[in-house]
């Protein structure tokens, strides 16, 4: 699969009942969406005339809550269908004919660059998926007029970058008139390497983020992007017209207004994630330094073992685990991605494992 979450393909390969799986495989929370947003929901529609009209193609209103969110103006910021949307239009909207992505990473970024026809060059992060910095830069100084995609914390290894980290790949971006995106999907885990603040205000920085993950409503597609107001214009015309509903706008700005469920869900993922650590490190398992809500674990054995252990979690568990074979540059590796769910979900997936091993 290329993605992980499509509980309804796993289902299918294995014969097994949809509503029987426990996943894995998708880096959500699962205790949303918040109260807030199902009561805004239910309460539009109960007022069919606002289903019936068009939704507002610069989603204002939602736009408005944002730039207050983060102190910017609010012709800084673009919202779309999702985090994946909004990384297409960024890329798109650079014009650039050079692509270059640290690898393994989200598929998207490769997608959206060949689809504009791009040139890609992959750079691969150290085995440790720790980024190779040096590398990095030598790679952008070489070219002019391109775009770097990076994501932080990356993705499939939760490993996150230092705010000066960043800084120091964008000092190089402008040296060379050339365009950074960072996915920052996931960056409520480490806010404080956070870059939006100069995205706003920077010619040669944009950064995308999803409003979906954290509150667990990942079939609401909405996410935002906040750059220099001139790219955002670029970004604007590079997408479809009306792309968000009023639904996803209403669900969104809900969403916002509730801070303390999305900081419960990082409070709770931090200690989860420690607890899930120490867990799977007892089968043997290679745990890298995951500072997301979701673990990169290097499971020893062949391909064929790997394979069955699949297929067991799945067929006699109810399990799903993200295959990250498929993930550039670590086809040869057999690692999977686990996310971090609840305690008790989470002792269900070692008590799985525990009989697997047996």
């Amino acid at each position: 699969m290329t993605h992980g979450g499509n509980l309804r393909a796993v289902a299918l390969h294995y014969g097994v009942d949809e509503k029987t799986l426990i996943d894995f495989s998708a880096n959500l929370n699962v205790a949303g969406p918040p109260s807030s947003v199902v009561d805004a929901l239910q309460s539009m529609l109960s007022a069919p005339e606002l289903l019936r009209a068009y939704p507002d193609p610069d989603a204002t209103l939602l736009r408005r809550d944002l730039a207050v969110m983060h102190g910017i103006s609010d012709d800084a910021v673009v919202v779309g269908a999702g985090a994946s949307a909004l990384l297409d239009v960024a890329i798109r909207a650079t014009q650039a004919e050079h692509c270059i992505i640290a690898v393994p990473c989200f598929s998207e970024y490769r997608r959206s660059a060949q689809a504009a026809g791009m040139a890609i060059e992959a750079i691969p992060y150290a085995h440790d998926f720790t980024l190779q910095k040096e590398r990095m830069i030598h790679a952008i100084q070489r070219s002019i007029e391109s775009v770097v995609v990076i994501a932080n914390p990356a993705n499939p290894s939760g490993l996150g970058l230092s705010r000066t980290t960043v800084l120091d790949i964008l000092r190089v971006c402008e040296s060379r008139r050339t365009h950074l995106i960072v996915d920052e999907a996931f960056i409520d885990f480490i806010p404080g390497s956070s870059v939006l603040d100069v995205a706003a205000t920077h010619p040669y920085l944009s950064v995308v983020r999803s409003l979906t993950k954290c509150y667990g409503m990942a079939g609401i597609r909405i996410g935002y992007a906040v750059a220099l107001p001139e790219r955002v214009e670029s970004m604007r015309k590079c997408a479809l017209s009306w792309p968000v509903g009023t639904l996803e706008s209403l669900a969104g700005r809900a969403a916002l207004g509730d801070d303390a469920f999305k900081s419960a869900f990082v409070m709770m993922t931090d200690v989860n994630r420690a607890s899930l650590a120490r867990g799977l490190r007892e089968f043997g398992f290679i745990i890298y330094d995951s500072q997301a809500n979701f673990l990169l674990c290097e499971v020893p054995g062949s391909d064929e073992a790997l394979n069955r252990l699949l297929r067991n979690l799945v067929i006699e568990h109810g399990i799903v685990v993200r295959d990250c074979r498929n993930f550039e540059g670590i086809e040869d590796r057999r690692l999977i991605r686990v996310a971090v769910r609840s305690s008790e979900e989470n002792d269900c997936l070692i008590q799985a494992l525990t009989r697997c091993f047996a």
